[in-house]
């Protein structure tokens, strides 16, 4: 008896910890999910066109999906605070699922675009829910290592959907793809059912059920409240807006490219292989990078990388270059893309964390889709190659207000130190006194 306890003993000690467990089943989840939205939006683009006919109106199912994101994100991470979010991710995942069958029955733009809204905000309500929940499933420690892994997931989704979307569309077509991509929901809601750990949520429920509403002062627009009052998180996002600015020119630009070299839409799909495989070590090694003291150094320094590199694809003079250019992009971006999404789970507490998310990435969608159309129009006015560089410079600019950042987390780092010195020093004294 005493034998098989102690080796129930030893099987517990070496078994990895539940959190590592969960970690990896949401990122499974993540990448399933991620695959299917990337697909799902190939083939909505072909819906779309379908429909229409024009590249113009069909670009409208873009607009909806940003103003979607925009508008609904209060909504979106009150739902992920006010709710078990392991629900709120599994019931997101399903209304995905819905939406892309009703967009696949859907016989005019307006149902198409409708639809759409709907599509973005069930995936804006889960992800919200979803990065909220992984400071409360990991240790602290281990949160940039969990980020990294999400991360990652994310990117290999990124990669796989344009491709299997590419295959369906052409396979089955566009309203057949729709179904197929409502399964990867479906079974990516499936995955996270098995998550053993708390996830979080219902905390400002619980705070205000107690009568306590100073922390939760703002209500629905409490996490825009948080990024306005934390000199950390205002910063952070001014910083980040740029590269928004810049993350759409390089979007709009990056077709016309590959057309210049003569590589058409098989060009595209290099760029984004490319720019992924880049991505996949740039969330992977995120995690070595101690980001409550260096954290917005290296999001100076990927901001700065970043920039290099995309004006140097304005000059390139082979495709190939373009290609090497794009791997040392996307791994300079995915970088900072983990160290940012830590910087704003440690910043917030968790009763209010899914709505400041939702708030950050609500703003930070209303920049980009707003210059991706002022990026079509400069790309057609002047050229792709002038894109990139423009959208180069646009990166420099967050690395400025980077670096302040860095500056700001250094003060704030050696302020933490002093209120833990003074109380240690303040007992010896009095210790030497009573001696």
């Amino acid at each position: 008896m005493r034998a098989l306890r102690r080796i129930h003993s030893q099987q517990q000690a070496t078994s990895p910890p539940r959190w590592k467990r969960d970690v990896r089943l949401l990122a499974l989840s993540r990448t399933i999910s991620m695959a299917g939205a990337e697909a799902g939006y190939i083939a909505l683009i072909a819906l779309a066109w379908d429909l229409t006919g024009s590249a113009s109106q069909a670009s409208m199912v873009l607009l909806a999906s940003v103003a979607a994101r925009t508008l609904g994100s209060p909504l979106a991470g009150w739902i992920g605070d006010h709710f078990d979010r392991k629900r709120v991710v599994i019931l997101g995942e399903l209304g995905v699922a819905a939406s892309l069958i009703a967009t696949a029955l859907s016989q005019t733009m307006w149902q198409v675009m409708l639809a759409c809204m709907v599509t973005t905000f069930s995936a804006a309500t889960l992800g919200a829910a979803l990065d909220a929940s992984l400071p409360t499933l990991v240790p602290k420690a281990e949160l940039a290592g969990a980020n990294s892994t999400i991360g990652m997931a994310r990117t290999a989704g990124h990669m796989l959907g344009p491709m299997l979307g590419g295959l369906l569309v052409a396979g089955f077509g566009a309203r057949s793809a729709f179904l197929l991509d409502a399964g990867s929901s479906i079974i990516a809601a499936a995955v996270v059912l098995g998550i053993g750990g708390a996830m979080g949520g219902r905390a400002a429920a619980a705070a205000t059920t107690a009568g306590s509403r100073r922390s939760d002062d703002g209500g629905i627009l409490a996490g825009v409240h948080q990024i306005a009052r934390d000199p950390l998180l205002r910063l952070l996002a001014a910083s980040w807006a740029p590269m928004c600015v810049c993350f759409a020119f390089v979007t709009a630009a990056e077709l016309p490219l590959s057309v210049e070299f003569g590589m058409d839409e098989p060009g595209l799909g290099m760029i984004v292989t490319a720019w992924s495989a880049g991505s996949l070590l740039g969330a992977w090694l995120a995690r070595k990078v101690r980001i409550e003291t260096r954290g917005a150094a290296v999001l100076a320094a990927s901001a700065v990388v970043a920039g290099i590199v995309f004006a140097a694809t304005g000059i390139a003079g082979s495709f190939w270059q373009v290609l090497a250019f794009m791997a040392v992009g996307g791994f300079a971006i995915s970088l900072g893309d983990v160290v940012e999404m830590t910087l704003i789970q440690d910043r917030a507490e968790d009763h209010i964390r899914a709505r400041v998310l939702a708030a950050y990435q609500g703003v930070m969608s209303a920049i980009w889709g707003t210059n991706l159309a002022f990026a079509g129009m400069f790309v057609d006015l002047f050229s792709a190659r002038t894109a990139y560089m423009f959208a180069g410079l646009w990166c420099l600019v967050g690395a400025v207000g980077f670096t302040y950042l860095a500056r700001m987390q250094g003060r704030e780092r050696h302020a933490q130190l002093l209120r833990m010195i003074r109380p240690r020093h303040a007992l010896e004294s009095e210790l030497a006194a009573g001696a």
